[in-house]
């Protein structure tokens, strides 16, 4: 889900499979001991009736993480000047440079949190994305555009506007010079669509949008497939084929969102986390919780973290296992961030936290900057938290 709809409607249902979905035409267009603060609950996978697979799957267990602490949590630079409109500014990391989007594209100095202004822009960023030849912006307005930006943030290479009927744009990806477009319109219908534009000069290749009831999430992206984050649907999209389809029809798989993939494994969260192996296509397991929206699950050490509106809680990443969940933490509103063994989340309390891999121990926590948490980034050794009001970087003091 994304963040700033997370926390704007922490009830929004997640449930699957209630939209028409087929095959559409292209267009052109073992036990750990519990830390303090945890509790160890008993493993259970379910397999629903809408998870038809045929074949489940594991993998071979993977050593546990080591034992981290972290002695300190120091507050390097807050950036109060960058102004999102009406949202929060928005970053993106490229290598470890960082750009911040706001009313411009601005580059902040790593070392001071200083940003020097490149180009304008004529709305509030909503998604971005950066690889290492440009920038990418998308926009939330009547009216929403993806903006292609040169590395140095000074020029707009092309801009288009998202077709639709949508008003902001969720998600951007970037593969086999393509970019792909998730957008979505919650004022009024609840519609989403997807498009892909060519990334030499914006030439529209590919459209589809959903029936209303529906907002898109994110995207995940694994060989040719580009796998859908998306609220009361089940989507993928078929980059060879260009068709949008349902992977309860090809593959017996109910997903939810938002989505991941990782070491060829495609998790889906939302009010369940569930898994599924895609060098099999076979099912892996699904754990259920209840009406506890998930954020966008991270992978390390053999183990999935997600945060939610009651903490944060660890799988095993392959057989789904529960190692460990918080509960004195509260809603989580941005993370988790693996590092080193270790997950970094902020609370809704104004908290960056940051808990042992391994067991959940709280090892280290900080306030941040007031103002509703709405990213939490790796930038080089820094951690970068995103809220209404500000950017500000952090640097974690390892024991």
């Amino acid at each position: 889900m994304n963040r700033r709809r997370y926390l704007a409607a922490l009830a929004t249902t997640g449930v699957a499979g209630c939209l028409r979905l087929e095959d559409s035409p292209p267009t052109d267009g073992t036990e750990r001991p519990s830390g303090e603060g945890t509790r160890r609950v008993t493993a259970s996978t379910e397999r629903t009736a809408t998870d038809t697979a045929t074949e489940t799957t594991t993998r071979e267990p993977v050593e546990p993480p080591d034992a981290v602490a972290v002695e300190s949590i120091e507050n390097a630079w807050t950036n109060t000047d960058l102004d999102g409109g009406d949202t929060s500014p928005r970053v993106a990391v490229s290598g470890e440079t960082l750009y911040a989007f706001d009313g411009a594209v601005s580059a902040i100095d790593p070392a001071t949190g200083g940003t020097t202004n490149g180009v304008s822009l004529d709305a509030d960023a909503w998604a971005t994305t950066a690889t290492e030849d440009a920038l990418y912006v998308g926009t939330r307005a009547d009216q929403p555009q993806v903006h292609r930006v040169t590395p140095d943030g000074n020029s707009i290479e092309w801009s288009v506007d998202v077709p639709g009927g949508v008003t902001m744009v969720e998600d951007i990806l970037v593969r086999s010079g393509e970019v792909f477009v998730g957008s979505s319109e919650v004022t009024t219908t609840n519609a989403a669509a997807l498009h892909a534009f060519d990334d030499r000069n914006g030439e529209l290749r590919f459209a589809y949008s959903w029936d209303p009831t529906t907002t898109i999430s994110n995207f995940a992206f694994h060989e040719d497939v580009l796998y859908v984050g998306i609220a009361n649907a089940n989507a993928a999209y078929d980059a060879d084929d260009r068709r949008v389809f349902d992977p309860r029809e090809r593959w017996g798989f109910r997903m939810d969102e938002p989505v991941a993939v990782h070491d060829d494994v495609l998790y889906a969260a939302g009010r369940n986390l569930t898994a599924m192996d895609l060098s099999t296509k076979s099912f892996m397991f699904r754990h259920p919780f209840g009406n506890r929206q998930l954020l966008e699950p991270a992978v390390a050490s053999g183990r999935v973290v997600a945060g939610g509106q009651d903490g944060v809680h660890c799988l095993d990443a392959y057989s789904g296992e529960r190692y460990w969940e918080t509960d004195e933490l509260g809603r989580v509103t941005a993370g988790p961030v693996l590092w080193n063994d270790a997950a970094f989340v902020v609370t809704g309390g104004g908290r960056l936290v940051a808990l042992q891999l391994l067991d959940g121990t709280i090892t280290g926590e900080v306030d941040v900057p007031e103002g509703a948490s709405v990213e939490l980034v790796r930038a080089g050794e820094q951690l970068v938290v995103v809220t209404m009001q500000s950017v500000s970087s952090w640097t974690v003091n390892w024991a």
